[in-house]
């Protein structure tokens, strides 16, 4: 009988004589924050949970992965880590990438299983999971995918006992969205699972009936019928910018960024959002905006012209053929593969300066000058989405 306890509750202590990661190295490799305690962990005879798993998936795969995670040092699994939160992973890796989490942890790695149960009384759906154990008999368990009671799908990380009641743990008081969604767990020193979760999370969900449809899916940017109307008609909101705003979301994306680009956009302007009040961790998933790559964004503000005014209050705007046509504080997204940008997650950055000129620069996890380029060309011009703070 296997039983699991609950994944994601590894945290980087501050020093580096125990054996583990300081924070200089996240810090080095732009995961910034606070440094948290390292959670208790179950005495080494804790009795086991009861919960059993029927239906393991990736069982060989994640064996192997098991024995070779265990044989990395602290600073290769950390390293391999950041890799994937930088690039995203199908669903299949997320089970390696808790192996990671732990190992990057110097936890010592004893066995691990990806669950996909089907449908049974009480979860109509079946339960998707994922535990690691470890060697001194500690276990965690990450929900990937639950149906709630008011049909919405939800992602449970917590501690349990043997007996499956929940204990107080390190996410005391962090509601799931915010774990997910970016929130303070992002920019704790482990935060890379955090990242890697949040380009991971549709993938998971994908197999599930009442998932979101395409969220986070790979493949063409082609656009939908929505979009193509929003495109006819995008918002002429010249006399509708508001200046004020745009000025401190850009100041805000200025000061977040990095030297140089670690690969992860999405998260620093989500960000820099939050910092100047634009959207919060915690309503990124309330609003259903994917997560997993930034040409996602551009998709759900185009499909959702609405909620994009009423909840973020910005709207869409005709790209320009030159950066000397954007406002400070426009939120620019780039599709999959435009411009030489990732074919995988495209990009998003903010513009942060005022002047109307081709030098102009915008900031994301790190600063650059806008490129003529994307814009002048009109067949990529197509690719590039526009978006301006309005209203008072």
């Amino acid at each position: 009988m296997r039983g699991w306890l609950i994944l994601l509750a590894f945290s980087v202590p501050a020093q580096a004589q125990d054996g583990v990661l300081s924070p200089d190295f996240w810090q080095e490799h732009g995961v910034i924050g606070k440094t948290l305690s390292k959670p208790a962990l179950l005495p080494d005879q804790a009795p086991l949970s009861s919960r059993q798993c029927s239906n393991a998936l990736y069982r060989e795969a994640l064996d192997r992965e098991l024995e070779r995670v265990r044989g990395l040092s602290i600073e290769a699994a950390g390293e391999e880590l950041l890799q994937l939160s930088e690039s995203g992973a199908l669903a299949s890796r997320l089970g390696v990438a808790a192996l990671l989490a732990a190992r990057s942890q110097s936890l010592e790695l004893h066995s691990a299983v990806y669950c996909d149960d089907p449908a049974a009384e009480g979860k109509p759906y079946g339960d998707r999971w994922i535990g690691v154990r470890l060697a001194n008999g500690s276990q965690f368990i990450l929900e990937l995918a639950h149906k709630g009671g008011d049909g919405k799908k939800e992602v449970a990380a917590q501690f349990e006992d043997a007996s499956g009641a929940v204990q107080a743990g390190p996410f005391v008081g962090v509601e799931p969205e915010e774990l997910f969604a970016g929130g303070d767990f992002q920019r704790h020193p482990n935060g890379a699972m955090g990242r890697l979760l949040e380009k991971m999370m549709d993938e998971a969900y994908n197999p599930w009936p009442w998932s979101d449809k395409n969220q986070g899916q790979g493949g063409e940017d082609a656009q939908t019928a929505a979009e193509q109307e929003q495109d006819g008609g995008a918002a002429q909101a010249a006399e509708l910018y508001n200046q004020s705003k745009g000025a401190k979301l850009a100041s805000e994306a200025l000061k977040g960024a990095r030297p140089r680009s670690r690969g992860l956009c999405y998260a620093y302007v989500s960000d820099a959002m939050e910092r100047a009040g634009v959207l919060r961790h915690s309503d990124w998933a309330k609003l259903g905006i994917p997560v997993a790559s930034a040409a996602d964004f551009s998709r759900w503000a185009n499909a959702h012209p609405q909620k994009l005014e009423s909840a973020l209050g910005f709207q869409r705007v005709a790209t320009p053929s030159s950066p000397a046509g954007l406002k400070q504080g426009a939120i620019v997204v780039y599709q999959r593969g435009a411009c030489g940008y990732s074919p995988k997650h495209g990009h998003i950055e903010i513009v942060v300066d005022s002047q109307a000129d081709d030098t102009r620069k915008a900031c994301s996890d790190f600063c650059q000058t806008l490129r003529p380029e994307c814009l002048s060309n009109a067949k990529t011009r197509q690719k590039v989405h526009v978006y301006v703070p309005v209203g008072g």
